[in-house]
């Protein structure tokens, strides 16, 4: 039995397959399996897992699990959930990659401290490696229920990003807590870590710079770029708002649900901006009462009022979501011309 899995789905990534199973390949630590997940791309990528396979002097290692047909990420990774057999599980994106001593590295620390996830900091890079970005993680050790969701929605929001890579899983706490990916075809970790933030218990967060992300021109993250962008697809970031909101509900007993509701509400705002700024670009149009559903504030003027802190904030976000549709739309102008 493996120690750890590394889960890779694999769909159209030719360019990249090569370079990113050479860093998972290198990995000092031995006990891995390379869990590969065929989610049936159209172009050469798994010809060239195929080879590693046979050829490579880990190719033993490497197991293809083979999807029926396109299921898209959320659900491939629900297939590694499935079908790892490591004790810990670690999820790598095929156009990305890692350094030689990131399982190693992880493995100790979670071994050494008996944790359910180990976290640890990463670059966005380009695709000559330039460094674009850092999030660098402060060393940190919890043993405490809600203390990383705190951390995630307090101060480390911006470090702390919640993406499923990069993360040293036990594989039974996922599996006990009956954690999934759900369907979606966009920001599907962060509906992810919208359930499994509150479940942490145990946590080590590593300043290591381990992962690299690779920022492709032609993704999505160079939204903005684009000349036309599918009203469904607006329409999916929209419903992600929706159940964080709902989420939002259901933690009204934990110690970070002000800090939260702020953090869910900015997201809000932040979505309801870039749809002002790209909306000649969507199509078909968006109507007004998206927008409206998009800002509106999922908490009673009541729960506003009993709370200890944040308060103002959330009124004004309470307030301003009653407010007629044309009139927000209004007033969101003026401040996008003020201060975007």
């Amino acid at each position: 039995m493996y120690e750890v899995t590394i889960a890779i789905p694999v769909y159209n990534v030719e360019p990249y397959i090569a370079k990113c199973m050479d860093s998972a390949l290198s990995q000092t630590y031995q006990s891995i399996e390379f869990l590969i997940i065929d989610d049936k791309g159209t172009d050469g990528s798994m010809n060239i897992v195929r080879k590693l396979k046979d050829e490579h002097p880990r190719g033993k290692d490497i197991r293809i699990v083979d999807n029926v047909h396109n299921l898209g990420l959320s659900e491939t990774r629900n297939v590694a959930l499935r079908e790892a057999s490591g004790k810990y599980l670690f999820f790598l994106d095929s156009d990305d990659y890692i350094s030689s001593n990131c399982i190693e590295l992880l493995y100790h620390v979670m071994s050494a401290e008996n944790v359910q996830v180990v976290i640890s900091s990463h670059q966005e890079v380009s695709l000559d490696d330039t460094v674009l970005n850092t999030f660098k993680l402060p060393y940190t050790v919890g043993h405490k229920p809600n203390e990383l969701a705190t951390l995630h929605y307090g101060i480390l929001h911006r470090e702390l990003i919640g993406c499923a890579w990069n993360v040293l899983y036990q594989l039974d706490f996922l599996r006990n807590n009956h954690v999934s990916y759900k369907a979606r075809r966009i920001c599907e970790d962060t509906l992810f870590w919208l359930d499994v933030y509150p479940l942490v218990d145990s946590f080590v967060l590593l300043p290591d710079i381990t992962y690299f992300y690779v920022i492709r021109s032609n993704s999505l993250t160079f939204s903005n770029a684009r000349k036309m962008i599918p009203l469904s697809e607006v329409q999916e970031r929209i419903s992600i708002r929706d159940y964080a909101k709902r989420r939002l509900v259901e933690l009204s007993d934990k110690p970070f649900f002000n800090i939260m509701a702020v953090r869910v509400m900015h997201l809000s705002y932040n979505a309801a901006f870039s749809i002002m700024k790209n909306r000649k670009y969507i199509s078909p149009s968006i109507s007004a009462r998206e927008i409206k559903r998009l800002l509106s504030f999922p908490l009673s003027f009541k729960i506003v009022l009993s709370l200890k802190s944040n308060r103002i904030e959330l009124f004004l976000y309470y307030f301003f979501s009653h407010l007629p549709g044309w009139i927000q739309y209004d007033i969101l102008k003026l401040i996008r011309k003020l201060y975007v």
